[in-house]
């Protein structure tokens, strides 16, 4: 019994910390907000289409309700990465943190970013592929502009995104029309000491199973591994399908240790 009321205690030290966010200058409070369509989300959050103070923006809610306190402290945590990588990170390809809420009383937590217009590259790969596969020119600029993305990435720590994929990759519209991707979604980042080469962390279950190198599987996780996850968002430019599709993680996992990987049908581009 002793043991259960300390495990809680540093569950809920943790779930404090989490939360006590030094959002400084991003500080936004929740009535600031008016609330608009649900844009998406994920198992942890959702996210909708908001206005503050007359700017659109989107805003990355956290699900809490329904969580055990474990799993709550866990998400906290995972926000509070999300939050201090944003905040230390700027990058033409990475998107930019406006602001913050953090009203416990009303389990309104999250992270206000840029709203991409034409979503993600997975949603544009899904909705709108006759853009993309077989233009050359925007499968170039789109793979050198999370390249670059992700080589910023690298060179500042290095921090590893953990979950480089086509549904963390924000499209806007840019310049002359162009598209612009910035990578999104932090929330499993970590920042690991020494060279990019030799960097590495491990954290159980980050990333997802499509776009995992053979390490991750074993929980490790590497520069190298991000280029491997960079190469299955090459596939999905030349392609525009998912990658494994259909396939289960185990398929997955035995596939790529045997040194399968995704099919390239395409040749004449990029």
């Amino acid at each position: 019994a002793i043991g259960a009321a300390t495990d809680a205690a540093r569950l809920q030290t943790a779930a404090q910390q989490a939360v006590a966010l030094p959002l400084g200058d991003f500080a936004v409070n929740v009535s600031q907000l008016t609330l608009g369509a649900r844009l998406g989300g994920g198992a942890d959050a959702d996210v909708y289409a908001v206005e503050h103070n007359g700017r659109p923006l989107a805003f990355k809610k956290l699900r809490l309700d329904g969580m055990s306190q474990a799993e709550r402290a866990d998400l906290l945590q995972s926000a509070h990465r999300d939050f201090r990588a944003l905040r230390r990170l700027s990058h033409t390809n990475i998107v930019n943190l406006l602001g913050a809420v953090n009203d416990p009383p009303t389990s309104t937590i999250g992270l206000l970013i840029e709203r991409a217009d034409r979503g993600s590259l997975r949603e544009l790969l899904n909705d709108s592929p006759a853009e993309v596969i077989g233009v050359e020119a925007v499968q170039q600029s789109l793979a050198a502009g999370i390249a670059d993305g992700m080589a910023y990435l690298h060179a500042n720590g290095p921090v590893l995104h953990h979950d480089l994929k086509s549904a963390n990759v924000l499209v806007f519209t840019g310049a002359h029309g162009a598209l612009m991707p910035k990578l999104a979604d932090f929330g499993l980042a970590s920042l690991v000491g020494g060279t990019t080469a030799a960097a590495s962390t491990r954290r159980a279950g980050a990333g997802t199973a499509a776009y995992k190198a053979p390490e991750q599987f074993d929980d490790e996780m590497t520069t190298s591994s991000e280029v491997y996850s960079f190469g299955i968002v090459l596939w999905e430019l030349l392609h525009g399908g998912r990658p494994w599709s259909g396939k289960s993680e185990t398929f997955i996992l035995r596939a790529v240790d045997r040194g399968q990987r995704p099919p390239v049908t395409v040749t004449d581009s990029l």
